[in-house]
């Protein structure tokens, strides 16, 4: 395999996956934040089972969207690389990668779960977490197409990446995480429409069933406020309940968490008046988020030493 092969290959497994781990270690902190034991052998090799999974995840939606990717414009955060559909030759490879590592991320999770005495249930939910990565395009669920795309990021995103972190930790998901994560998929909520608002025209082309393609760019901008402005108030509220022990890192998190807040109305705004704005726009938003999550585990990081 040359280099350029070689790549191209790291560029069809771009995005998300380079920054997955802030995700993760969300969950794994939060555990650790709340009584759990640290164990670094299993914080490492229980990354080593979500790196494959969420790579099978970028790889099947490059696979089966090359329609999409045609008609589609490359932004810092949305559009295809057309690497496939310039290359078709790297079908074959790819499909041939997605399936080894999503053979490789199960037998990892069988190893960790035997190895570490973890309950079946830890192995279902890597097996589940890695059939639904590549549902969002694969046949026969194809989520995307049939309108669940929002849905898909706002949960794989925000409760399924973060859960494996939480679950490995602490040996167990329960309702204690349930609540926590919720904030967490509003943001990925809000991320999922501001990826998905530059792609309308080359989704609409490839019959994806968007919200935002179902409706338009402004109700994406309209929904993706809302959604960080509901964040915040869960994170203001879990301060101001004690909902968890170290409850005053929820009231730094939810000060912080107004940042997006404000680019997303900001967003709004400047789209209203100008259309042209929304690349730069939709650009700010999605790293906001994504500093959002960062801040997260740096002020939990420093509660722990601290």
């Amino acid at each position: 395999m040359d280099t350029a092969t070689v790549k191209d290959i790291l560029k069809l497994s771009r995005g998300f996956t380079y920054v997955a781990i802030v995700w993760y270690l969300v969950g794994a902190l939060f555990a650790l934040l709340i009584g759990a034991t640290f164990n670094a052998g299993k914080l490492i090799l229980g990354y080593c089972i979500v790196l494959p999974g969420v790579v099978v995840g970028t790889l099947t939606n490059s696979y089966y969207d090359i329609a999409v990717d045609k008609h589609s414009t490359a932004t810092p955060v949305s559009g295809g690389t057309k690497i496939l559909s310039d290359r078709p030759e790297l079908l074959k490879t790819i499909r041939n990668l997605i399936v080894f590592l999503f053979s490789l991320s199960l037998v990892l999770g069988l190893v960790f779960t035997i190895v570490f005495s973890y309950p079946v249930t830890f192995f279902a939910f890597i097996a589940v977490a890695d059939f639904f990565a590549l549902a969002y395009t694969a046949p026969p669920l194809r989520l995307v197409y049939r309108g669940f795309g929002e849905l898909w990021t706002m949960v794989m995103g925000g409760f399924v990446i973060g859960g494996f972190g939480y679950f490995i930790i602490k040996g167990t998901i329960d309702l204690t995480f349930l609540l926590f994560s919720i904030p967490i998929m509003l943001l990925m909520f809000a991320f999922a429409f501001y990826v998905e608002i530059p792609d309308r025209d080359a989704d609409l082309q490839g019959h994806k069933k968007t919200l935002v393609v179902r409706r338009d760019e402004r109700f994406g901008f309209i929904i993706g406020s809302f959604s960080l402005a509901s964040a915040t108030i869960c994170f203001l509220l879990f301060y101001l309940l004690h909902v968890f022990p170290e409850s005053g890192a929820f009231l730094i998190i939810g000060l912080y968490s107004i940042i997006p807040v404000a680019f997303a109305v900001q967003s709004l705004r400047k789209y209203m008046a100008d259309s042209a704005t929304m690349v730069p726009s939709v650009f700010r938003s999605s790293i906001s988020i994504l500093s959002v999550i960062i801040f997260i585990d740096a002020y939990f990081v420093y509660a722990l030493v601290t």
